[in-house]
This record gives structure tokens, C-alpha cells and sequence, in this order.
């Protein structure tokens, strides 16, 4: 089931990585459970104060290790320690690329726990407070930078609203990727017909081939399924144009749309975009290259 799900990429699950690289993500990960930094200005100052507290627990430990240390304080580190080891293998044995934030989930608890614990043997209340603070601070900014716009990735509701608002008739609206046309569709209710480039997703398997851009022609076929001369097009998409080592080819619309149109208006949005097009006066792409074909409609048409 898993190889079939991941047809459409290349190699590069079964490369053996470098350790350098996968002790140097494992360490990101571990900063940003324990002091994250969303907020690019905090990146090197999470860096020294993880160093810091490092060093003042190791030494501490070193000193005073019977009497602060019990052994449940071993047993959550020694967890964390193999969980650690296990996730480094992970790194080592497949590509970084496939292995994001939401993977490493299984680190949570126990290096949550060990810094608990770690916290408990400081025996200085004046310590405790400040990393208290200093914590508070770190999650307090990251937070509120992740959660600055209150919205989803691709703010499709708002994308939706804003067409059925800017729109007229038989401006048909071109949505790349494929998958995005999903969400959209649900908040969409006008006009015109929502055409997926360069079909609609089949959900058979995760970026399946057969779903990929390839040419120009693709694009031609899909606009040929609406009838109308196309002089304006609302074109959205989204950030997405590499899915790990998948190319899904951007570029191939853009150099389409160079070639044969201009932009009219652009509204954006939380990683993605809405564009109105005008067709070029000296464009070879006209209505006698659009012919129209009923049969291809999409099941996003409009009915």
C-alpha cells in the first residue's frame, strides 16, 4: 500500500543520509519543543540560552548528582535518550525531506519530561523562575507569530468570497494545484466554472503522475471545456511547487500564461493567490484554438 502511495516521486527514500545533518535537524527539533524561536529575531538567542542552561544543569548534575538525581529522573532520560537514537536512525535511513515537524511528535513527552525533571534537581528557586520567564517569553512570541493571520493555508474561504465579489461571466477560474480546488469549491458558489489544472484530483494516490503538469497543451484542453472566448481568466494558486523531491511545475503555467496573457489584477492571500487575466492582443491562443468540448467538463463546473 505505501509504495503504491508514493509512486509519484522520484528516488530518495532510500538514501543513506549524512549524521552530521541528522544529529543537526534532531537538534532543531529538540529546540523547538523545548525553547521554540517562530520569531526569527529569538533564533540565536534560543541557541545561547539552551547552551547556557546546558552547561549550569550538566554541572550541577556532575557535582551534586546522588543527591539530586533519583532514579525516576534516570528512567525519563534514558527514554528520551533511545527515543532520541531511534529518530536519528530515522534521519540516517531516509531522506530529511520526508520527515517533517509532525514526525517528530514522538519526542513530545519525553523531552518535555526530562526538562521537568531537570528543572525539579536545580536547587535554586531563582533559577526555576527565570527559565519560568525566559520559556513563557519564547512560547509567548512563537504563538503569536504562527498564529498572526487567522486563517488556513490558502485562506480559501476568503478566496471564494473575493471572486464571487470581483467576478463576471464566462471568466473561467483556473486553480492550481489540483488539490486546491478542493477547499475552494466548498466556499465558491459563483458563476463561473472552477477548472483544476490540469484535472481534477482523483484521490487515488497522494500527487499521482497522472495528476502532474506536463505541457501547455494540458492547459488548452482544460479552457477548451468551458465555451466562451477566454479573454479574462482568474488564475489561483497556491505557494506549493515542490512536493519534497516532486517537481510540479509552476513554471509551466507561468510561461503559459507570459506568453498568451497579462495581469489585470492580483488579490492575495495567506500562501495563495488570486489573478485576473487579459488575453494578449498579439497571442496566437485564440477561440479557433479553444474549441469547445462538453464532454471534458470538470466535476467542478458549474451546472
Amino acid at each position: 500500500f505505501v509504495p503504491q502511495q508514493v509512486t509519484g516521486y522520484n528516488d530518495g527514500a532510500h538514501r543513506l543520509q549524512d549524521l552530521k545533518r541528522g544529529l543537526q535537524l534532531l537538534s532543531w527539533r529538540v529546540q523547538e519543543l523545548v525553547l521554540p524561536a517562530k520569531w526569527p529575531p529569538l533564533g540565536t538567542w534560543s541557541v545561547l540560552i539552551l547552551i547556557g542552561f546546558g552547561v549550569l544543569t550538566l554541572f550541577l548534575l556532575v557535582r551534586h548528582f546522588r543527591r539530586l538525581v533519583i532514579p525516576t529522573h534516570l528512567t525519563i532520560w534514558i527514554t528520551a535518550a533511545v527515543t532520541a537514537v531511534w529518530l536519528l536512525a530515522a534521519y540516517t535511513i531516509t531522506d530529511t525531506a520526508f520527515l517533517e515537524s509532525r514526525h517528530t511528535t514522538v519526542l513530545f513527552l519525553p523531552v518535555l519530561l526530562s526538562l521537568f525533571t531537570i528543572i525539579a534537581t536545580l536547587p535554586q528557586r531563582r533559577a526555576v523562575v527565570s527559565w519560568v520567564i525566559v520559556s513563557c517569553f519564547f512560547y509567548g512570541a512563537s504563538l503569536a507569530v504562527t498564529y498572526s493571520l487567522p486563517a488556513k493555508t490558502g485562506d480559501w474561504a476568503r478566496v471564494g468570497a473575493y471572486l464571487m465579489s470581483a467576478e463576471k461571466r464566462e471568466q473561467p477560474i483556473l486553480v492550481f494545484q489540483p488539490l486546491s480546488a478542493v477547499p475552494l469549491a466548498c466556499y465558491y458558489k459563483g458563476v463561473n466554472p472552477l477548472l483544476p489544472i490540469p484535472q481534477p484530483e482523483a484521490f487515488r494516490v497522494f500527487h499521482d503522475p497522472d495528476s502532474l503538469l506536463k505541457d501547455e497543451k494540458q492547459i488548452a484542453s482544460v479552457l477548451a471545456q468551458v465555451p466562451g472566448d477566454k479573454d479574462r481568466i482568474w488564475v489561483v494558486t497556491d505557494e506549493l511547487c515542490w512536493s519534497i523531491n516532486l517537481d510540479l511545475n509552476c513554471k509551466i503555467l507561468e510561461d503559459f500564461l507570459a506568453k498568451h496573457y497579462e495581469v489585470e489584477t492580483t488579490q492575495k492571500f495567506y500562501r495563495s493567490q488570486a489573478r485576473l487575466f487579459r488575453r494578449k492582443t498579439s497571442s496566437s491562443f485564440g477561440p479557433s484554438s479553444l474549441a469547445f468540448e462538453p464532454k471534458a467538463a470538470t466535476q467542478f463546473q458549474k451546472q
